[in-house]
């Protein structure tokens, strides 16, 4: 059966507490995908974003960013007054995100939320961290950094990160109400989004997350897993930096600057955190996205020392995905293997029969990518007509010249030339693709243009800022109405 879902990160739900977040605005968002009979809704990674607002680059892959806190159940219950939420009742109104704001007030309210837990709820949380093997140490890690206004763990005394050194010691006794505090937001934060995803489900919707590959230098999981990384023994500086060559997204290829794994070091280890890391996600979502497949097959290496400097390196593919077939089932999975089509990669897919990704808007780029047009498509892969790091439809139709504009319409056999008409045709194309399941864009259910972008490869600044206008709903549905005819 044909499954249709929408592509809208959390944080470009409208919100009168100036971002999407786990209450309402993702309440509302699940109605308008019920009542649209759509089957799927795909987020991106919820995790800590990084200076730039990328959720692709975080301090750790395990935990939520605080600025989705739900805020509302404390308005109603009076731990939180309207002086608390004054500032961001001022930026809900905003064209797009203002991170900065949302992020300091959302941290604040959180702080007295904490304040105001009784002594039983303060032992849950101690509780809660014995239970969990990341949550202290994450804390602990968090506060570190926040004490001594750094965001690199490599600035900080060593002594510090030894759990058997009086410094230690000290600072977590002295620091205990800190630590609690960081993870009484991720518990907090968890308990909210169980609320979203069962809410979810009973609206018959399953939810689609996204998995980065690689860690940023100076997260969570670089330090506390700094064996099974390319790194300078001594330094702890990256060797190497994660990225790719020159492709469809970008010209000049991309050097994301994150760690890239040792992958031997990871076999020794039966590939144990990866796949902790795979499981983890797959509790917070029903179905999950691996971004940039090919590096689990075959992964670029930008030089540190040269950063003009790359190559391919090979893993041992098939053994990572025959030993995680053992933990996890397959049909939940959904790898991200656009732009240059490694052989090696095609090969590991079609071994184990793994879900890939078709992009419409591909089609046009390079010859070799006729395989994304409609009619070529094949049943193993998510069709989309773009996805958060492509152009809108719109945006992408007005960029083009007219005699592209009329080799895409021939490709995709559509007679007008009016792009909100192509725009309805790529759709119902979609929809009646050989591929059982499709995901178009917010964006291209509100018919908008560049301006409304979500991301652009290769660009550090103004990026994810994207939000929805507050009439989504009624807008959408004008389109959604013209283009479901299967």
């Amino acid at each position: 059966m044909k499954q249709i879902g929408v592509l809208c990160h959390v944080s470009s739900l409208p919100s009168k507490f100036g971002i999407g977040d786990f209450g309402k605005s993702s309440f509302d968002f699940i109605d308008f995908l019920s009542s649209n009979n759509f089957q799927l809704w795909q987020i991106l990674p919820l995790n800590p974003t990084n200076n730039f607002n990328c959720p692709y680059s975080s301090h750790c892959s395990f935990a939520f960013d605080e600025m989705f806190i739900d805020v509302q159940p404390f308005i109603n219950n009076q731990t939180i007054q309207a002086n608390d939420i004054k500032k961001l009742f001022k930026v809900s109104a905003t064209a797009k995100v203002a991170y900065t704001v949302v992020k300091q007030e959302k941290s604040k309210i959180i702080d007295k939320i904490f304040n105001s837990l009784n002594l039983l709820e303060i032992e849950k949380i101690k509780n809660e961290i014995k239970k969990s093997k990341w949550l202290g140490d994450y804390a602990y890690f968090t506060v570190v950094l926040k004490t001594f206004k750094e965001q690199d763990f490599r600035k900080i005394d060593k002594n510090l990160w030894d759990k058997q050194n009086t410094k230690h010691k000290v600072f977590k006794k002295d620091h205990m109400k800190q630590i609690l505090r960081c993870a009484f937001g991720q518990l907090l934060l968890l308990s909210q989004w169980k609320k979203v995803k069962e809410y979810a489900h009973s609206k018959r919707i399953k939810i689609i997350g996204d998995l980065p590959i690689y860690p940023a230098p100076n997260s969570f999981d670089v330090f506390y897993f700094n064996n099974l990384f390319k790194l300078d023994k001594k330094t702890m500086n990256p060797l190497v930096y994660g990225g790719v060559p020159a492709d469809d997204f970008c010209k000049d290829g991309q050097n994301w600057g994150t760690c890239v794994y040792d992958w031997k070091k990871l076999e020794i280890a039966n590939y144990s955190f990866l796949i902790n890391k795979i499981k983890h996600c797959l509790q917070t979502y029903d179905i999950l996205r691996l971004d940039h497949f090919f590096g689990y097959v075959q992964h670029y290496e930008w030089n540190a020392l040269n950063p003009k400097v790359g190559k391919w390196v090979k893993t041992n593919a098939k053994n990572f995905f025959n030993t995680l077939h053992k933990h996890i089932d397959f049909n939940n999975i959904i790898i991200e293997d656009l732009g240059f089509q490694l052989p090696s990669a095609k090969k590991i897919k079609n071994q184990f029969n793994l879900c890939g990704m078709a992009v419409m808007q591909m089609a046009l780029n390079n010859p070799q990518n006729n395989i994304y047009l409609p009619q070529n498509v094949s049943t193993n892969n998510i069709y989309y007509l773009g996805t958060h790091d492509n152009n809108t439809f719109m945006g992408f139709l007005k960029g083009l010249t007219y005699q592209k504009k009329e080799e895409f319409c021939t490709a995709i056999e559509c007679k007008s030339m009016n792009n909100k008409k192509i725009l309805i045709h790529a759709m119902n194309c979609a929809v009646n693709s050989k591929c059982e399941r499709v995901i178009l864009t917010l964006q291209d259910l509100l018919v908008q243009d560049e301006k409304s972008r979500m991301n652009t490869p290769g660009r550090a600044e103004g990026c994810w800022e994207y939000k929805a206008p507050a009439n989504y709903k009624n807008k959408a549905r004008k389109l959604i109405d013209k283009f479901k005819k299967f």
